[in-house]
């Protein structure tokens, strides 16, 4: 793990896993954790976080076939993964500022874009209703950043865009909004929010099928013969979280 001190707050540092652990598969509770986090190191508070690190079906032993099928608790959503990079936003108390970064860093290329496409997106009224709700709410707001200038992926786009992907208190123990909130927090911020692509899947017999069908035929698309889309994020009843690549 490295930490990066921000420039612009420099009460606050980024804590990213290195690309050895990346290339190394060095995956501990430590390294799964710093991704998208921000602390204000004088006091450890948590200024912004994501998600844990997770990962695809059949890249690691917790998501092979065998181990899903043993652990999984039901019912079980999957949403339409975005083919972009994630975007954070969270809420600094030593300066009272909205605090907006990519997974490693409050500067660079990365955050900018995230930060004038989540502007272009929200206006200033709906950038001042993201502050709020992080600074009330406790809350840090992870986003999918679709940037087909600056940051073109395999899956082409017509315009830069953000989506909501979920709001997580900032707090060492992960929680995160249900799906229904986080609809009613994209109308009131203004933006688009994460898809379902499948609801209420009952059991592994059905998981199996949607995951091949993901993996090897493209009539499931969400969008009806529309773009392709990059996936699926699985999420069980207990939170447990991987992708499905198609």
């Amino acid at each position: 793990v490295y930490e990066t001190v921000s420039e612009t707050l420099p009460n606050v540092s980024a804590f990213n896993f290195t690309k050895t652990a990346f290339y190394k598969q060095a995956w501990t509770g430590v390294t799964v954790r710093a991704r998208g986090l921000f602390l204000a190191t004088a006091t450890n508070a948590i200024v912004a976080r994501g998600w844990d690190k997770y990962f695809n079906r059949g890249q690691r032993r917790e998501t092979s076939d065998e181990a899903l099928m043993r652990n999984l608790t039901y019912p079980i959503v999957g949403y339409v993964k975005e083919n972009g990079f994630l975007g954070v936003t969270g809420y600094d108390e030593e300066t009272g500022r909205l605090v907006v970064g990519s997974k490693a860093r409050l500067e660079g290329h990365f955050a900018k874009w995230f930060e004038t496409i989540l502007r272009d997106t929200l206006g200033d009224a709906g950038m001042e209703r993201l502050l709020r709700f992080n600074r009330d709410q406790v809350a840090s707001c992870d986003f999918e950043v679709i940037d087909p200038v600056n940051d073109p992926h395999i899956i082409e786009e017509a315009r830069p865009r953000v989506v909501l992907l979920d709001a997580i208190r900032r707090d060492a123990v992960f929680e995160s909004m249900p799906y229904e909130d986080l609809l009613k927090l994209g109308a009131h911020l203004g933006c688009e929010v994460k898809r379902t692509a499948f609801k209420n899947i009952p059991n592994w017999e059905a998981l199996k099928r949607i995951m091949d069908q993901i993996e090897n035929d493209e009539a499931w698309r969400p969008n009806k013969g529309g773009s392709q889309v990059e996936g699926v994020v699985i999420v069980d009843a207990a939170g447990f979280m991987f992708k499905v690549k198609a």
